[in-house]
């Protein structure tokens, strides 16, 4: 005979509203993803493109293979691409790497590491960035003033030189 004494436990998760929860949303032009709530609306801060929601492919993508969310600033990736737009203008950059002759280094790398240590010039007062006082196009009013440049010139060289492994172009008494 079955019993009849058995007491069964249901657990049901009450959702206020499909509609009301968080999704998962990606922008339409460089594909940074955020969190939005439902009817939200706000542009991108890394392209200012608007956002869209995710397909069933992307979703399932970005469940298991996305990076952790970032919690940086906004305006910090802008901050860094002014800077690096400051001291590569006219040319400088390309020269400066011309002129270290790195090998095994791409001007991507170069202009990154570079502008990583021009960021800690400005830091430490070695270098000083002038601004307008209002948004300018103008592009000499942005400038960027290496206050100490033989500490520019052997900060660079550390960072290339001593630590990547690349070589300097022999000079012409070494290579004679």
């Amino acid at each position: 005979m079955p019993r009849t004494d058995v007491k069964v436990k249901v657990k049901v998760k009450v959702n206020a509203s499909a509609d009301d929860s968080p999704r998962r949303m990606i922008c339409a032009g460089c594909g940074a993803r955020v969190w939005m709530s439902p009817g939200e609306e706000r542009p991108c801060g890394e392209c200012g493109a608007p956002f869209r929601a995710m397909g069933l492919l992307e979703g399932f993508v970005d469940r298991w293979f996305a990076p952790a969310p970032q919690q940086a600033a906004l305006f910090y990736a802008r901050h860094r691409k002014l800077i690096e737009l400051m001291w590569t203008a006219d040319g400088r950059g390309q020269e400066m790497y011309e002129a270290l002759a790195l090998d095994k280094v791409s001007y991507g790398q170069f202009v990154r590491r570079a502008t990583e240590l021009v960021e800690r010039g400005l830091a430490e007062g070695w270098i000083v960035a002038q601004l307008p006082p209002a948004p300018s196009p103008v592009d000499e009013e942005y400038q960027i003033h290496f206050v100490d440049p033989d500490r520019w010139a052997d900060e660079l060289t550390a960072v290339f030189l001593g630590q990547t492994g690349a070589t300097a172009p022999p000079v012409a008494s070494e290579a004679g």
